[in-house]
């Protein structure tokens, strides 16, 4: 298990979030998923 396939998939996992938010308050509902 090395470390940067974790940092790789938590990176990714963040980048998701962040952008499912953007797409949230860019559509003016905020109610995040």
């Amino acid at each position: 298990m090395p470390p940067s396939g974790a940092r790789m998939q938590c990176i990714v996992m963040v980048r998701e979030a962040l952008f499912c938010c953007l797409m949230g308050i860019a559509e003016g509902r905020g109610a995040g998923g």
